[in-house]
């Protein structure tokens, strides 16, 4: 009786150590399923989809219009406006299937003009359209040589409604001329220029008189893919690994700043006050770089490894990251490199996101424009 008590004892120990071992077996498969940093803490307050007729790419928003680039409907704009209960009450202003479809076009909606702009094809330069009264979209004058119109590969805008100007910054693969101009054939590398235009009563952009304002710089990498501009420099994913600094002088013409590495493959790039941000590939997160008045980086910090990152947006002192099947990671910004992760928001596969205020997200994925108002 006293040994079958013992071996019953025995047998009851031994099945809660198996117990606690798979356990523990079970969490550290767990911990290793997830992401170096999973966060938590923030609350969505309410969700609302509008279909875009296909993936949603980029997007852009104002207080209340938006406009985006669908994989398979090309470019559309819609007014929306917030009803009580935060529901998002919205009205297609028009559709144009004909610009930015299949090529991940960027879409820019001007803040001091009511000015939109994407492309057309990559080669045929940048298109604006003056809201609501123009019917058509109107393609960016462009040099006599055309170098700023064909194969734009990106494009940044930058305006001065003070002196009534919008500067244009393009992105192009280079090419050469043959004699007689006999043929034109793309080479292994690509240029940005830099074209300083004026706004007329009707949303027309001239040529500034005499055009002072145009300058390029040459012989970029061809593996150049993503520009951003911010705080007098444009930032040039100059190839896979490196970040090319260009200061943007409308008086002095573009001049290289100089350059810095960057840890992986780029996949966007967007650049707020003195800092940098570059969206990695294959999980190495963000990496961003604060730089001085002369365009030296003074120091770098990498954020969200462990994720790949599609879109950056900044706004209401936020840093939000578009991490595609991981959603939208979240960050206070206090200016420089000083952020606090916040939280995680989970979204269809998203591809950008835009902080419209404190409470507001705007993300373009694969189910069309996901809109969420968030507390945290």
């Amino acid at each position: 009786m006293q040994t079958y008590f013992i071996d019953k004892k025995r047998e009851y120990f031994v099945k809660q150590k198996i117990i606690k071992n798979i356990i523990w077996i079970w969490m550290i498969w767990l911990l290793g399923c997830l992401s170096p940093s999973d966060p938590v803490g923030v609350k969505v307050l309410s969700e609302q989809t509008i279909d875009t007729g296909s993936y949603c790419r980029t997007l852009d928003v104002t207080d209340s219009l938006l406009f985006v680039n669908s994989e398979e409907q090309g470019a559309r704009l819609y007014h929306y406006q917030f009803t009580t209960g935060n529901a998002v009450t919205y009205e297609q202003v028009f559709d144009a299937p004909d610009y930015g479809q299949s090529i991940n076009a960027p879409v820019v909606l001007l803040r001091g003009y009511p000015l939109a702009m994407t492309l057309k094809y990559i080669t045929d330069g940048v298109h604006y359209r003056f809201l609501p009264q123009d019917a058509f979209f109107s393609r960016v004058a462009y040099g006599i040589d055309n170098d700023d119109r064909d194969y734009v590969r990106s494009f940044a805008v930058t305006e001065d409604p003070a002196n009534e100007t919008v500067t244009v910054f393009t992105l192009n693969k280079s090419y050469e001329i043959g004699a007689q101009n006999s043929f034109k054939r793309f080479t292994d590398s690509t240029h940005v220029t830099m074209r300083q235009m004026t706004v007329g009563s009707f949303g027309e952009l001239f040529w500034l008189n005499p055009p002072v304002s145009v300058d390029s710089v040459n012989a970029l990498g061809g593996n150049a893919k993503f520009i951003s501009y911010a705080n007098g420099f444009l930032a040039v994913t100059n190839s896979q690994l490196e970040i090319t600094l260009i200061k943007a002088d409308v008086s002095n013409g573009l001049q290289r700043a100089g350059s810095y590495d960057i840890p992986g493959s780029a996949n966007c790039q967007y650049s707020d006050q003195s800092v940098v941000f570059t969206g990695l590939k294959n999980d190495f997160g963000c990496y961003t770089a604060l730089l001085d008045s002369a365009g030296n980086v003074i120091s770098t910090l990498q954020l969200a490894a462990g994720y790949s990152v599609n879109g950056i947006h900044t706004n209401s002192g936020l840093l939000a990251l578009a991490c595609g099947n991981d959603g939208v990671l979240l960050y206070e910004w206090n200016g420089g490199l000083n952020f606090t992760e916040i939280g995680w928001v989970p979204t269809d596969y998203v591809y950008q996101v835009k902080i419209i205020d404190a409470q507001t997200l705007f993300t373009a994925t694969r189910a069309g424009v996901e809109i969420y108002r968030i507390d945290y």
